[in-house]
């Protein structure tokens, strides 16, 4: 009983602890592998060349059907959490918008948490403190103090669960808890301005299945990876959201395994990130692709993903093209991007009635 009373409080503590924390800065992780890596920025620039390693923002068609794709980045910096005016005229001409989830999703998160603490605590085996080396209890506690969570509580948490936690850095959790929308809220915001329905693709339970659902070791190691890393947070934001602004969109995600490599670690941990590229990217994006379907084949919809949802050769894009869709990719003003051939016909912000 004492262990769920130290998790409510644990949950209060998240919820009010990160106003007082700085926003994401650092220096960008980008410009010091160039420095002390040069081989691996070069592999990083080579990502390039896979499909739909650029863009963040396509029309798709087929047989007089028509949609936007678009990819967010989760930061509420304003360079990043502005919409595009293509974006935006796009939502507005819109008969449907697509997200990943719901905002009523993360308010289910919480109730979850009220409800039935023991799903987030390790009740049947044994706790941190005595699977994490000394060393990786120390490097727990500085990361997961910046979390406003005590560390008594941290060491009885299932791992999966921080795992999740640190999937987004302190300083945008500081954002979050001052209010700073994100462009994945600001395109909700949008939609319901304009009067046009909503839908999400995923219900919070499926979110949380990436973590919860992999196997005891896999967390484990994940979360010493988290820990390991942590130091480098705000370096890896920065250069996400450079990569991010620059639409080089699929070397956000080599960077995970251009930085392993840089570390030394790719014998230890290159299957493990491997297999979160499998969970997080190409099984989400599969589970997803009924619902994304409908809604292009409806015709005249809007469906924003994280931008690597969008990205390589496992994306939504690559997945709809052998039913026949075709893609094209369009600039902040959604027109054609310079870099790309046009399209047969107007994007969908014109077609709103077709």
């Amino acid at each position: 009983m004492r262990r769920l009373r130290l998790f409510a409080l644990a949950a209060a503590a998240i919820a009010t602890a990160f106003p007082a924390l700085a926003e994401c800065r650092g220096d960008d992780f980008l410009t010091r592998l160039e420095a002390t890596h040069p081989e691996l920025a070069a592999r990083l620039a080579a990502a390039d060349s896979q499909p739909y390693a650029r863009g963040r923002f396509w029309l798709a068609e087929r047989e007089g059907r028509s949609g936007i794709l678009f990819g967010t980045f989760h930061s509420p910096d304003p360079a990043v959490a502005t919409l595009p005016p293509g974006l935006a005229e796009a939502i507005a001409g819109a008969r449907r918008v697509v997200v990943e989830a719901l905002p009523e999703e993360q308010q289910r998160l919480q109730q979850l948490m009220a409800a039935n603490p023991a799903m987030f605590l390790n009740t049947g085996g044994p706790t941190l403190d005595r699977l994490l080396s000394p060393e990786e209890l120390d490097g727990l506690a500085r990361v997961i103090g910046a979390y406003g969570m005590p560390m008594q509580v941290a060491v009885q948490m299932q791992p999966w669960f921080l795992n999740m936690l640190m999937a987004t850095p302190p300083c945008l959790m500081a954002d979050m808890a001052a209010g700073r929308p994100m462009l994945d809220e600001r395109v909700i915001a949008a939609a319901q301005a304009a009067g046009v329905p909503v839908e999400g693709l995923e219900r919070i339970e499926d979110a949380l299945r990436i973590y919860r659902d992999a196997p005891a070791a896999w967390q484990l190691q994940l979360l010493r990876l988290n820990i390991a890393l942590s130091h480098l947070s705000d370096e890896l934001m920065v250069a996400g959201q450079r990569l991010y602004l620059a639409e080089e969109i699929w070397r956000i995600w080599m960077l995970n395994e251009v930085l392993v490599e840089a570390l030394g670690l790719q014998e230890e941990l290159g299957p493990l990130v491997a297999d979160f590229y499998r969970r997080a990217l190409v099984a989400r994006n599969r589970a997803w692709l009924p619902g994304i379907r409908r809604a292009l084949e409806a015709g005249g919809a809007v469906i924003a993903v994280g931008a690597l949802h969008l990205a390589g050769p496992d994306s939504i894009q690559a997945m709809l093209e052998g039913e026949g869709w075709r893609f094209t990719r369009l600039g902040p003003d959604g027109r054609p991007h310079a870099a790309d051939p046009a399209p047969a016909s107007e994007p969908p912000a014109q077609k709103k009635n077709r």
